[in-house]
């Protein structure tokens, strides 16, 4: 269902059954210590809104599955609204974060064990700096169809394919 406001580490972990969905001017922020845990099919859709995760380097956001379950669909993010995720790791979905139309920051984020990608990018720019993306069983990063993507600072390795640039990516 709908979703928008603070996710606080007080409340963590937090077990999500369906699809969170933050719409059009509404927001989602995540504070540091967050465990956010998500069954199978369940996922993060930010659908015009506003998405930041502020863990620190001792205290990351963490988004995983749920114990007993497998892989998670992970976060959806379309339309203008910039997300901004550091320190986060973000781990066994089946497409760790998906990107269109939108701007997305990713510092300091680990994401492995993805089924399918780490970080899709379509027709958005991405900046991704200090991140490192391991074990994922398809593409790790793929920039597809006009994508602006940014890799600094970063490792990419033991992956099945590291990096895919698609028609018109830079």
């Amino acid at each position: 269902g709908e979703y928008s406001g603070f996710l606080k580490a007080e409340g963590s972990p937090y077990l999500v059954t369906e699809t969170l969905v933050v719409p059009e001017g509404k927001a989602l922020l995540v504070e540091s210590g967050v465990v956010i845990e998500f069954v199978s099919g369940a996922g993060l859709d930010v659908q015009g809104g506003s998405f930041a995760v502020d863990g620190t380097s001792q205290k990351p956001v963490v988004l995983q599955p749920a114990p007993g379950y497998g892989s998670w669909n992970g976060i959806s993010i379309t339309g203008q609204h910039s997300a901004e995720l550091q320190n986060v790791d973000i781990r066994g979905a089946e497409i760790a974060i998906a990107i269109e139309n939108g701007v997305l920051e990713l510092k300091n984020a680990n994401i492995e064990n993805s089924v399918q990608i780490g970080l899709y990018a379509r027709s958005s720019a991405v900046d991704v700096q200090w991140s490192k993306f391991k074990f994922n069983k398809g593409v790790s990063v793929w920039a597809s169809n006009d994508a602006e993507l940014s890799i600094n600072s970063s490792e990419i390795f033991n992956n099945h394919i590291g990096v895919l640039a698609g028609q018109k990516s830079q």
